[in-house]
């Protein structure tokens, strides 16, 4: 499923999931999205799931938001952001060896041709954890202190 265009504002997310899947054909996509002033509660998890020209500005996550295996292109954290988790084990329902392979593979060749992933320079996070991200499609870091 693609979603293009979208704009999402002043939302409350609490105890969700969106984009469970342990198949690369069955990913969501968001293109083109900008998302403002939302708020996340208790524990929720995104993806797997791609990324394309995304804005998080002002992301208020008041437990953690986990994103698994996420493709990010040209996304940015912008604001006072909270917990926020980049994994990249795929399995939703248990570790599959086979789905991990496969998901590693995608991850291998989308990040090959790619100028930048992610952009941080103006995000404050407290804490942040960044897997399968390749450090050099990284843009600056700081933290709450």
């Amino acid at each position: 499923m693609i979603f293009t265009d979208l704009e999402i504002k002043h939302c409350t997310f609490e105890k969700c999931s969106l984009s469970i899947t342990n198949s690369l054909r069955k990913m969501t996509t968001f293109q083109r999205a900008h998302v403002y002033d939302n708020t996340v509660r208790g524990s929720c998890v995104v993806g797997p799931v791609v990324l394309e020209d995304v804005v998080m500005d002002g992301l208020k996550i008041h437990d953690r938001l986990v994103l698994s295996s996420p493709l990010l292109k040209h996304v940015t954290l912008k604001g006072e952001i909270g917990e926020l988790r980049f994994g990249i084990t795929a399995g939703v329902d248990r570790y599959d060896q086979e789905v991990e392979a496969l998901f590693s593979a995608r991850r291998q060749g989308f990040y090959s041709n790619a100028d930048w992933a992610l952009d941080i320079s103006e995000g404050i996070f407290s804490d942040l954890e960044l897997e399968g991200i390749p450090a050099t499609l990284l843009l600056q870091l700081r933290f709450l202190s």
